[in-house]
């Protein structure tokens, strides 16, 4: 006589799955938050105070040796191109990044814009990690399927969509769509369901 199987996984189990992912998700994000808010705040006054501590971080001497290195011999640099593509592709990136921040060195009136610009994609970014750790302290505390669930949702959507916007990053527009019709969805879903409890 055979007994009959029982499931691998019980619901008691989803749920300690569930609330552990949410509470190892909450602390994740609040060390992003701590960490985030010191390191914008760091970014922000030294393009207010001192640019060029942000051109020195990115032209460190070797990076700037190799780049008077590919002046001086241009051959070197079709070679260097061949050997490692992606090494020289992280110098351009530096050498780039190093030029925007030299602008602000030459010209201190456009730290200001360049300050509040900053500042304001970094509220952004931190204001999507906030609704993020709600969203895993509602997991944590039980709650997957909840109204508020659909509207952290929605409100991450449209951080993301404001984010890729103001960056013109078409993957994190893609993705903010795709969140807010998440949100959407789930909140229909939670609407449709309280309705059929009605009728029944």
């Amino acid at each position: 006589m055979s007994t009959p199987e029982t499931p691998s996984t019980t619901p008691s189990l989803i749920d300690r799955r569930i609330r552990l992912a949410g509470k190892i998700g909450r602390v994740l994000c609040t060390t992003l938050l701590l960490g985030g808010t010191l390191l914008l705040l760091w970014f922000l006054g030294a393009v207010a105070t001192q640019p060029e501590a942000i051109v020195k971080l990115n032209l460190t001497p070797d990076r700037q040796e190799q780049i008077a290195g590919f002046k001086r011999e241009p051959a070197k640099l079709a070679e260097f191109l061949q050997r490692q593509p992606e090494e020289l592709m992280t110098l351009a990136y530096h050498q780039a990044e190093a030029n925007k921040y030299q602008a602000l060195v030459d010209l201190p009136s456009k730290r200001g814009g360049t300050v509040a610009v900053a500042g304001l994609l970094g509220v952004l970014v931190l204001g999507f990690v906030w609704l993020l750790r709600q969203l895993f302290a509602a997991f944590a505390d039980g709650q997957v399927i909840t109204a508020d669930n659909a509207r952290t949702l929605r409100r991450l959507g449209i951080t993301l969509l404001i984010v890729g916007g103001l960056g013109l990053n078409v993957g994190v527009i893609i993705t903010g769509l795709l969140l807010l019709i998440l949100g959407w969805n789930l909140q229909q879903a939670l609407a449709l369901q309280a309705e059929q409890a009605l009728v029944i």
